[in-house]
């Protein structure tokens, strides 16, 4: 008698039970596990880094190579889709999770329909699926896990910065004579700047903020670049006990480096390529590939970036638009006065606009490659079992019912292959604190569920798209016919 809680007719339901016949696997299934492993293994090395040819400027000269415009507006779209992964996947995550769980429950317990779905979808091995589905969802938690933490911490010098002023963050006035990112700044007059803070009542303090080289000179391994900060040497001297006076011979120059650069008190490092001798170490990470160097205006100004002061007015509050008035109103140029927190937060937008975008691009291509080689196994899986589901599809199992379970199958064994997934993540996580001299990048539950969700679209949308295709091309008096 038929199961009460069955939705299926009965030829139905006998119609999903796995046929007794195993075919062999035929020279398209061996070649499908092969493009597969191939695919898997392009998407692995997708992520890293590569030189281009040297006649790609050949290639640009003769305008073979799209040049299309800087857009403002694509890279906020791709913050905000890198944002967006990491907000709401944990969501995604949890639910994928719930979910699972109920159709093992149901299908074990009550749901005949699905139980024989499961039966129908799993008559074969799913190792090769479920391993390409953990490479995808490992590199790209990585990758998005790199664009936050890269980003994130890029701002750490400018808050050291502020606290080694005693300023506060919200409201201290920094005086500068550019807008927007740090970097691309020309220095204010510093003696006239100061004397008209000095007449409103605050306390001029000098400031250098420049994103320079610093270099061991003894390594073969240097960061790309790094934020090199000049604060008065009293402010050192009380924070540090370290004396950095005025010099006259810039070979005596002296610095504080970012620890992880690995270099100890007493060596010699390079700073935009002039040797200065390191007095302590920092730990300071402001990520991906940069080290902060941190050192005296006094020596500074002199020896690295003459002329290059910005200005600090401790004692004045912004926002006091009178106040400021009233000192623009001194100077020949109307400089922009903002706080360490607008300071903080315009460089943070120009990291974000660096290394997210990137980021999210290499995840668009993780994504289209992963696609592409569960679809191929998908298609191989489905070729390989053309008379089985030309049996269902004669005895009227409906496409969409063969789609939903496929759907399903896949679904399952990206949440089997969530294991894999971390331990990819965590072997790249790894590799990228080892290799990047200013990243220390954590595990954390939004990038291996930014992984999990792009995964689960991959896997879902591929594998019901490629067995809706597949199934409509059959002929079932063919098939069946062939076989008799």
């Amino acid at each position: 008698m038929m199961d009460k809680k069955s939705r299926f007719k009965p030829s139905q339901t006998e119609f999903l039970k796995p046929l007794k016949s195993q075919e062999k696997r035929g020279l398209l299934k061996k070649s499908g596990i092969t493009l597969a492993s191939a695919a898997a293994a392009g998407f692995i090395l997708s992520g890293s880094e590569y030189n281009a040819p040297k006649d790609l400027n050949d290639i640009v000269n003769i305008g073979l190579t799209p040049t299309p415009e800087v857009s403002t507006s694509g890279t906020k779209s791709m913050i905000e889709a890198n944002d967006g992964l990491r907000d709401y996947s944990p969501i995604v995550l949890g639910l994928g999770l719930a979910g699972m769980g109920i159709y093992e429950y149901r299908r074990r317990r009550q749901d005949n329909r699905l139980h024989h779905m499961h039966n129908f979808t799993h008559q074969g091995s799913h190792w090769v699926r479920i391993a390409l589905a953990g490479g995808i969802m490992g590199t790209i938690a990585s990758a998005s896990g790199l664009g936050d933490t890269a980003a994130d911490n890029a701002s750490e010098p400018i808050q050291q910065a502020a606290a080694l002023y005693g300023a506060e963050q919200a409201t201290t006035p920094v005086f500068t004579s550019y807008e927007g990112a740090l970097g691309n700044h020309m220095p204010v007059d510093y003696a006239n700047t100061a004397s008209a803070v000095s007449e409103a009542g605050g306390t001029p303090m000098p400031l250098i903020f420049e994103l320079g080289k610093v270099e061991d000179p003894t390594s073969v391994n240097n960061p790309t670049s790094g934020p090199i900060v000049g604060v008065p040497n009293d402010s050192l001297k009380q924070a540090f006990n370290t004396d950095m006076p005025a010099i006259d011979n810039c070979d005596d120059m002296s610095v504080i480096v970012g620890e992880q650069l690995g270099v100890n008190a007493g060596d010699t490092v390079k700073i935009n390529g002039r040797p200065a001798t390191v007095a302590d170490t920092i730990d300071v990470k402001p990520g991906l590939g940069r080290v902060m160097a941190l050192g005296s205006v006094e020596q500074f100004d002199k020896c690295v970036y003459p002329d290059s002061l910005m200005l600090i007015a401790n004692g004045l509050v912004l926002p006091q638009q009178k106040t400021l008035d009233a000192v623009n109103s001194q100077l020949d140029t109307a400089y922009v006065a903002r706080s360490f927190e607008e300071l903080i937060e315009e460089n943070q937008e120009f990291w974000d606009g660096s290394v997210k975008p990137s980021q999210m691009n290499l995840i668009f291509q993780q994504l289209g490659l992963g696609a592409a080689g569960i679809a191929i196994l998908q298609g191989m899986q489905i070729a390989n079992r053309r008379k089985k589901l030309a049996v269902r599809l004669s005895r009227d199992v409906p496409k969409s019912t063969l789609t939903t379970a496929e759907f399903l199958a896949s679904e399952r064994d990206v949440i089997r292959s969530i294991p894999i997934g971390l331990g990819v993540y965590t072997l790249f996580t790894y590799m990228i604190n080892s290799t990047q001299h200013g990243m220390s990048q954590s595990i954390d539950i939004p990038s291996i569920a930014s992984g999990y969700s792009v995964t689960a679209i991959a896997a879902g949308a591929t594998s019901a798209a490629a067995t809706y295709m597949m199934t409509r091309r059959i002929n079932v008096h063919e098939e069946l016919g062939s076989s008799a």
